[in-house]
């Protein structure tokens, strides 16, 4: 019997092929039962995966499990405590979220405060398939309000740098790979398990930098933040910030996480690790944007850094209390390295420095500043317009590093500054970061200094061919030296030493020697030059400033001010005297002058004295020789006074008026020596306050001089021409006298000698003028001789300063009569008959003087204070011959 053949399909004997049951469709084949049972064996495995996960994750979380597991894993991994204050949760989903309320990490031993970060809640959706093969994989890991602070410490340790627990002796972990993409802890297990973390979410957060030993502080708002692992491992973070009221945005791609906390934990200060962690990284925002590439390692970063802003505006609100000038199109480009940056660039488009009073716009730019580090020397080159004047410059300057530490100096340092017809060269040493110790050659050398000023919108002088050289020294307390100081031009020449303070108020003192200065040769600056404007009739090829008929359009003429009334004319103007301005400068200064040329007067050795402090100032001597004589004079103010005083007295014995008055640029037509004196006081704020409140004394005398006779009748035309009606109209006339004193009492001036005395006609007179009120109270009485007869009108000049009244004395036909009398008496040569001294004091009673008062050499005495002095030759006999005068002689002698 032949043995049965194998079953060939599981155990069915051979045997015809069965039927499908009924009701199947044709052509398909039933499931077998075995394959059947394997659908199902699937579907079971596919709904107990997940609760294997959550079983698996329950167990985790059962009791304080997980809340002990990372507290030791962070632990671990960073060396420092690291808690939960609230509970742990689950919830429970196809991701399932692990919830830890109140996460916080130590800080550094040592810090400003216990935690260096905290958090309100952690939530973690953890995914349940990596957990049956050992791994805690975190998808998604939201942080809501965290605080993260950021400090290094009084030795200048950050509190960033880690250092992990020692793990003990492990055999070889036998567990798969993380998958691509996926960020571990570095290998540390927790139980068992490796922690893979793949995306990051700050919500509401803060961070804060410190620096223990400066005290600064900054802040770093994050109200959102976003970190997620790329496919190939690397990590990039992306959201808002928002820093000293700039609203920014962070785009910055990184190496692993692992890589991360590999690299933080660094090595040794300023020794990178093997392994750096890249990063590419900009922020950016309205007007601003920065650029980071490079690596880091520890607290060490290495790449290249690029901040750029559209304004220094922008950079304001980033460092504030830093006063930088409006500046545009900056840009600032460094490589950081671990010694410090290298291969530093600084430029700006334009910078406008600040604009003084009614100075010229000052700008720099472009601008271009390099450095291979900071212990290199720097350079920068670039632009510079003053008004209209375009400059360029270089400079070489000492080490950043070198100069703020003090130590290592002196550096050198170099600066030129070149334009049209200018040179100027500043070359020498600095020993440290002030100007003490500092030594450098200044040189300056300009063509037209007039013609440099009207293009750079300054008014200066028109000295040519300009030299000037001088060595300065940095002394202590900032004082600037200003040694063997030397300028010479075609019109000057001067040395001196000076001694410079700059700061809230300036201080200078030295000396200064002028061997000679011609202000004659010295044009006054020109006005800044018209700035070439193209208006729509230079494009149509019409010509500046005409209207399209070609017609020049005439200026619009400005509405003269209005008419004051006449009672409130002034002749004193209110202008302001701005004695409080001395409070703005110290000074103690020496000059001498051996030759000064001005109108035309040559003056000669020149001598000042002055000093100022606290406001207050003293110029003793102010003296020079010239016009005959020398002039010596005393300036003495107090700007810190309430009101403020000034003091000026004078005093020239022989000044040849026909030299001097043209020098001053007064009218000429008068010679002869004058004596002059003052002492005059005042106190207040402007010239009119001043002289309502002068006190002191005016003395001026003059003996054997000459005056045209225009300016005779320029001054006095109609009274010389009532009192002379046929005198000479050209020509000049001897002035025998003039003797003028005026002692001023609270702003009353009053006459204790007044007489102008010439060969023709006298003038002798009193009374006062108020300067407060601008008022006049005078009596004059003018004297003319007609064929040897004197004729005297009294006349009493009032009113205003402005409008004076010129009236006869009501007493004039008395006056006029005794003059008469008087003079009748006199020529009969007996002056002291008894007739004579009766009349002489009838005169003397009518005029409210005496004869004697009357007299040159006694009016010049009082002119000069009691002073003796030239007095003028006696009077020539007088010519008696007949006519009305023998008339009245012989009515006399009956």
């Amino acid at each position: 019997m032949a043995t049965p053949e194998a079953p060939m399909d599981g155990g069915r004997p051979p045997g015809p092929p069965l039927k499908p049951p009924a009701g199947l469709p044709p052509g398909r084949e039933p499931t077998p039962p075995r394959r059947r049972r394997g659908w199902w064996i699937a579907g079971g495995v596919v709904l107990a995966l997940p609760l294997l996960g959550y079983a698996t994750l329950s167990v985790l979380l059962d009791g304080e499990y997980l809340r002990r597991r990372v507290e030791s894993a962070v632990t671990a991994a960073t060396g420092r405590p690291f808690t939960l204050s609230g509970p742990v949760g689950l919830k429970l989903a196809l991701v399932p979220t692990v919830v830890l309320e109140g996460p916080r990490f130590a800080n550094a031993p040592g810090g400003s405060r216990p935690e260096m970060f905290t958090a309100r809640r952690v939530e973690a959706e953890v995914a349940l398939l990596p957990l049956l093969s050992q791994r805690l994989e975190i998808r998604h890991l939201t942080v809501v309000a965290p605080e993260l602070l950021l400090e290094t410490d009084a030795a200048g340790q950050p509190n960033w740098r880690f250092h992990p627990a020692a793990a003990p002796a492990q055999a070889p972990d036998s567990r798969p790979a993380p998958a691509p993409g996926a960020a571990s802890t570095g290998g540390r297990p927790v139980q068992g398990y490796a922690v893979e973390l793949r995306q990051v979410e700050l919500r509401d957060g803060r961070a804060v930098w410190h620096d223990m030993r400066s005290g600064q502080t900054e802040q770093l708002a994050l109200p959102a933040l976003a970190l997620h692992t790329e496919g190939d491992g690397t990590l990039r973070m992306m959201g808002d910030v928002g820093f000293r009221g700039l609203a920014l945005s962070l785009d910055a791609r990184g190496g692993s996480l692992s890589g991360l906390l590999s690299a933080q934990s660094g090595t040794q200060p300023g020794r990178p690790s093997a392994q750096d962690w890249p990063i590419d990284a900009s922020l950016s925002g309205e007007g601003i944007q920065a650029q980071l590439s490079g690596t880091f390692s520890g607290n060490v970063w290495s790449g290249r850094l690029r901040v750029s802003a559209d304004n220094t505006a922008r950079l304001a609100m980033l460092v504030p209390g830093l006063a930088l000038p409006p500046a545009e199109d900056l840009a600032l480009d460094m490589d950081l390295a671990p010694g410090g940056p290298t291969s530093i660039r600084l430029a700006a488009g334009k910078v406008d420095l600040p604009r003084r009073d009614s100075g010229p716009d000052i700008s720099l730019g472009p601008i271009t500043v390099t450095a291979p580090d900071l212990g290199a020397r720097v350079s920068a080159t670039g632009e510079a317009q003053i008004g209209d004047l375009p400059l360029s410059w270089r400079a070489d300057l000492p080490p950043p590093r070198a100069v703020r530490s003090g130590r290592g100096g002196p550096w050198p340092l170099q600066l030129s500054v070149t334009g049209e017809d200018l040179a100027l060269s500043l070359g020498g040493t600095l020993a440290g970061p002030g100007p003490e110790g500092a030594a450098m050659d200044l040189s300056l050398k300009i063509q037209d200094l007039r013609t440099l000023g009207q293009r750079a919108h300054l008014p200066l002088p028109g000295l040519r061919s300009l030299e000037a050289s001088t060595h300065l020294v940095g002394e202590a307390e900032g004082w600037v030296g200003l040694r063997n100081l030397s300028l010479r031009s075609e019109q000057a020449e001067a040395t001196g030493d000076l001694r410079l303070r700059p700061g809230s108020v300036p201080a200078v003192d030295g000396r200064i020697d002028v061997a000679r200065l011609d202000l004659d040769a010295i044009p006054p600056p020109l006005p800044p030059a018209p700035a070439a404007k193209a208006d729509a009739g230079q494009r149509t090829g019409q010509g500046a400033g005409q209207d399209a008929g070609g017609a020049t359009p005439t200026a619009p003429v400005a509405p003269a001010p209005p008419a004051l009334p006449t009672g409130s004319r002034k002749v004193i103007p209110d202008l302001p005297v701005p004695l409080d301005r001395l409070a703005a400068l110290e000074a103690d200064l020496r000059l001498r002058v051996g030759l000064l040329r001005a109108g035309r007067l040559d003056w000669r050795n020149g001598e000042a004295v002055l000093a100022l402090h606290g406001g207050r100032l003293l110029a003793d001597p102010l003296a020079i020789d010239g016009a005959g004589g020398r002039i010596a004079l005393r300036v003495a103010a107090e700007g810190a006074a309430s009101p403020p005083s000034l003091d000026v007295s004078a005093h020239a014995p022989s000044v040849d008026l026909a030299a001097l008055l043209p020098a001053l640029g007064l009218p000429g037509g008068v010679s002869g020596m004058l004596d002059a004196e003052t002492a005059l006081s005042a106190r207040g704020r402007t010239l009119r306050e001043m002289a309502a409140g002068l006190n002191g004394s005016l003395g001026l005398a003059l003996a054997d001089g000459r005056v045209d006779i225009s300016l005779l009748d320029a001054v006095a035309g109609d009274l010389r021409r009532l009192l002379l009606p046929n005198a000479p109209r050209n020509g000049s006339e001897a002035v025998r006298c003039l003797a003028l004193r005026l002692q001023a009492r609270d702003g009353v001036a009053s006459a204790q000698a007044m007489l102008l005395e010439t060969d023709i006609a006298s003038v002798l007179g009193s009374g006062s003028v108020d300067l407060g009120q601008e008022r006049l109270d005078l009596r004059l009485l003018p004297r003319a001789r007609l064929g040897g007869i004197g004729l005297a009108i009294p006349v009493v000049v009032d009113g205003a300063l402005a409008q004076p009244r010129l009236r006869a004395d009501p007493q004039g036909a008395a006056s006029a009569g005794a003059a008469i009398l008087k003079e009748l008496s006199n020529r009969r040569n007996d002056p002291g008959g008894t007739l004579g001294q009766t009349l002489n004091q009838a005169l003397g009673q009518i005029l409210g003087e005496g004869d004697s008062e009357a007299d040159c050499a006694a009016q010049l005495r009082i002119a000069r204070g009691g002073r003796e002095g030239p007095v003028p030759a006696p009077a020539a006999p007088e010519n008696r011959q007949g006519g009305v005068g023998d008339l009245l002689r012989g009515l006399l002698r009956r």
